[in-house]
């Protein structure tokens, strides 16, 4: 009970609330289903992980073996599922996987906000924004964002525990996930090394050593946008990017120094954290070590190779879409973090009520954002953050590391988008949601409940609660009845491992005259780019040696990831197939060459294109045999889309 008389909203019966999320799984799991298998990237990110997950499985060693820039973990990840439901890796197999994963991701989230705001209607919500958010996983099914994506809402979900007994734990699990994340993807795992970090710090008791470490965490997190951005800030989006992001974590150091330690962490906690990353880092490199990976080839994969290719090349680039408008909303967040830590500071709990009005609106333009222009929920939801700290005079304090570990994790996660702003910029969206959605909740039960003003919420609540949960139960079948019917639409790509993928009838066809022509009269070939998924549905071997740095040729954009020598090292073993073709892909070229780099540079490139000719094309692929050889092949089945290069 509170002051004026308010009640904490109870808790939803552990029961009707299972049985709910029971009714909106099924049809989430028939849309996931129809949506992941519609269609097919051409970039084929799918294919080049696929590649490296057979060729880990089949034995070969990871970055002596296999080229690949992601972490350990993933592949211990793939190889734990694929012994444990003994499926093999193909399209079919993988694709399911990730259907499974967006329905898990999004039963988490779901599970967060409840704890979080006690409202089912709130988690509901959260769990349809969030399945429509993780639509990109369509696009690279497979992908090590995937388990980040998994790992890091469980990360963020392991602040829930309040209990002494259990809290231990679970900041052991965050120390642990957060090491499993850099030794995934190595910029996710840095953000994360550094929020769990800031979250620790901040509530921790107020001594000079504590103090001097939690100061210098936040500076670290202050200066990293800057850091990491240096090579792009004459870039104008650049800017905007960097300095949103820097007031916005300005934002939460601001509120978490007045809000963060009112239940501090004990000193066996906060080395709980550390401990679980250093066994997990060093469990996994141990595993790397007794398989027989030299540190020095694994430190040149996932650390040097990154540098080489994203950071001195400079044009691996694509810029975030924010404007300098949201500079200035920046700075208002920053502003109003900082005016609401010294009320707070100086006693004044009066700022929640005045602040409930402003989450209510906030949070719902949030959720419509999410709804309408999600591309926008970056520059809006980031700066206010920080308001997750201010959730009521009269909230259990046991809240407070599950909101500020969200808090931390969500802001600087939004620095993923740099220096691709691809599927990155999706996958930061997720967390943005849930902040949405929490402060909107936030702001309904700081609202006083005496007066006209409390019958007025009274009334509008409770029905606008039961009619959100009749949109969320419907909203479902419609997404799959729209998925079942666009899958419907597509034509079978009827591919070895394939059979249930349904793309564009010209796609289709594409893919089978190529696959067609590659099993009768070629030994092996070269993709420029690289389409790996092709040597799946061919049996074809890949060039390059299997015993040898850097491995065979299993990277969709070897042009820019594999050196000059790795290149000419594929070109010595192909030179020794006197049937080898080639599959020649100008617009692919394009779509990866942001440096608009001269093709011919590239020791691989120029050899397929001066050793190689064109005898066939089908849509904008050309299939190419070597120049002293006797070949035709029938038209394909579609018109090139362009005049050949």
């Amino acid at each position: 009970m509170t002051s004026d008389g308010k009640q904490s909203p109870p808790f939803p019966s552990a029961t009707k609330t299972a049985l709910w999320f029971a009714f909106l799984t099924l049809p989430a799991a028939v849309a996931a289903y129809y949506r992941i298998f519609s269609g097919f990237a051409e970039w084929d990110d799918e294919g080049t992980l696929m590649m490296t997950v057979r060729q880990y499985l089949n034995g070969a060693r990871l970055y002596e073996e296999i080229y690949s820039g992601y972490g350990p973990v993933y592949y211990f990840y793939n190889a734990l599922l694929r012994s444990v439901t003994g499926i093999a890796v193909n399209h079919n197999a993988v694709r399911i996987t990730s259907a499974a994963v967006v329905v898990l991701c999004s039963l988490c989230c779901a599970w967060m906000v409840l704890r979080l705001t006690k409202s089912l209607a709130a988690a509901s919500v959260t769990h349809i924004l969030v399945f429509r958010a993780l639509v990109f996983f369509g696009n690279e099914p497979g992908h090590p964002q995937e388990l980040c994506m998994l790992l890091l809402i469980g990360l963020a979900a392991s602040g829930m525990p309040s209990k002494k007994g259990t809290r231990q734990a679970a900041l052991a699990a965050a120390g642990a996930l957060a090491a499993a994340l850099v030794l995934i993807k190595i910029n996710i795992g840095i953000f994360t090394i550094l929020s769990v970090a800031l979250a620790v710090l901040f509530q921790t008791p107020r001594v000079p050593v504590w103090r001097a470490m939690k100061w210098a965490a936040g500076a670290g997190a202050l200066l990293l946008p800057f850091a990491l951005m240096r090579g792009h800030l004459n870039d104008p989006a650049a800017q905007a990017y960097c300095l949103v992001i820097t007031a916005s974590i300005a934002g939460v150091l601001a509120g978490a120094a007045a809000l963060a330690d009112a239940q501090p962490l004990s000193l066996r906690e906060c080395l709980a954290a550390a401990a679980g990353f250093a066994v997990t880092f060093a469990l996994v490199l141990l595993a790397l070590v007794w398989k027989g990976v030299p540190m020095a080839a694994t430190l040149n994969m996932l650390v040097l190779d990154h540098i080489r290719i994203n950071v001195n090349q400079g044009f691996w680039y694509t810029a975030v879409e924010l404007g300098r408008i949201w500079i200035a909303w920046a700075l208002v967040g920053l502003g109003a973090s900082v005016m609401v830590s010294r009320a707070l500071l100086r006693g004044d709990r009066n700022v929640y009520r005045m602040l409930a009005p402003f989450q209510i609106l906030f949070g719902g333009c949030g959720l419509l954002i999410s709804l309408f222009v999600p591309r926008l929920l970056l520059g809006f939801v980031t700066p206010f953050c920080w308001l997750l700290l201010c959730h009521g005079a009269d909230a259990s304090p046991r809240q407070t590391h599950a909101r500020i570990l969200l808090c931390t994790t969500t802001v600087l996660q939004t620095l993923y988008a740099y220096p691709i702003a691809g599927s990155q910029t999706y996958f930061l969206r997720v967390l943005l949601i849930l902040v949405a959605v929490i402060l909107l909740f936030d702001g309904l039960n700081c609202l006083p409940r005496t007066g006209t003003l409390a019958l007025e919420i009274g009334k509008f609540v409770r029905p606008a609660s039961a009619v959100t949960l009749a949109v969320c139960a419907l909203a479902y079948p419609l997404f799959a009845y729209r998925a079942r019917m666009l899958y419907a639409s597509l034509t079978p790509l009827n591919m070895p491992g394939a059979e249930r993928v349904h793309l564009e009838k010209g796609e289709a066809q594409d893919y089978r005259w190529l696959v067609d022509n590659l099993r009768q009269h070629c030994d092996t070939f070269i993709g420029l780019p690289g389409i790996p998924s092709l040597y799946f549905w061919t049996g074809k071997p890949l060039p390059g040696l299997v015993n040898r740095s850097p491995g065979t040729l299993n990277y969709d954009n070897w042009m820019y990831t594999f050196s000059s020598d790795q290149q000419q090292a594929i070109v010595d073993e192909l030179s020794r197939h006197p049937n080898a073709c080639a599959v020649y892909h100008p617009s692919g070229v394009d779509f990866w060459n942001r440096g608009k780099l001269d093709v011919r540079g590239w020791p691989l490139a120029n050899y397929v294109l001066t050793e190689f000719k064109t005898i066939g094309r089908t849509g904008d692929y050309q299939f190419m045999i070597r120049n002293g050889r006797r070949l035709e092949l029938p038209a394909g089945p579609s018109p090139p889309t362009r005049p050949p290069a």
